[in-house]
């Protein structure tokens, strides 16, 4: 069933968020994005998990085949560049509607006396720490749980594939993503991937060369889908 947003629809209430669909006790379920209304599997993210039993749900959500504009949400992946640094922080273009700000001492580590030194420019790989459209959207580099930095922080080297469709960023997140196994099972070299659902994707790898290939292959896997990744494709890389 296709839905627009604005369009009530008849599906069972929840009080937690669930992707696309916005419930109130007063206007019922609405939809908040155009799309395709599904009930089943979910949207492969913290939506779909029931925190007290830690058990998968199947709950209804819209499906956005073409996602590229990206919505700041608590708890998300995102790559941004910062593009202002100031004494006790910098403020970073996360590609959503407004900047998001990053406590210099939200850092694995850091201290009054011990900050990172980003400059304006730098690529930084972060965690929504709070998104609400009446206050700022806060960044952090770090697990609150642990303290540490688990992949998070500054993004050196590399290389930035940007605006990318955001559900393929999300479909390399996953467990058993096709995409990560074609990447995998192709490319014989070491190969690192920062993945934001922001729709970006940083690639670092041994040699330029290698970074550019794999590159390419994002790319054209954005363009025209995972099924054109054949052997004749990577045999064209390799030329």
């Amino acid at each position: 069933m296709h839905v627009f947003p604005g369009d009530s629809i008849d599906v069972p209430s929840t009080s937690s968020a669930v992707a696309g669909i916005h419930t109130t006790r007063t206007t019922g379920a609405i939809s908040t994005r155009a799309g395709v209304l599904s009930s089943g599997g979910g949207d492969g993210g913290r939506n779909d998990i029931d925190m007290d039993t830690d058990r998968k749900k199947t709950r209804p959500h819209i499906h956005v085949a073409e996602q590229r504009r990206y919505l700041a949400c608590t708890h998300d992946s995102v790559i941004g560049q910062v593009i202002f640094r100031g004494a006790d922080g910098y403020r970073v273009d996360v590609g959503s509607a407004s900047t998001a700000n990053l406590d210099a001492l939200a850092f694995e580590g850091a201290t009054k006396r011990n900050k990172p030194n980003l400059k304006v420019g730098s690529l930084v790989y972060a965690r929504i720490s709070l998104a609400h459209r009446d206050m700022e959207t806060e960044l952090e580099c770090l697990n609150p749980a642990t303290g540490k930095a688990e992949g998070y922080g500054e993004l050196k080297g590399g290389l930035l594939a940007d605006n990318l469709n955001i559900n393929l960023c999300k479909s390399l997140l996953e467990k058993n993503s096709s995409l990560m196994n074609s990447l995998m099972n192709a490319f014989n070299f070491p190969f690192e991937l920062a993945t934001g659902v922001n729709g970006k994707v940083w690639i670092g790898a041994p040699s330029p060369s290698q970074v550019i290939a794999v590159y390419r292959t994002i790319l054209r896997a954005d363009r025209e889908g995972v099924h054109v990744l054949t052997e004749d494709w990577f045999a064209e890389l390799d030329e």
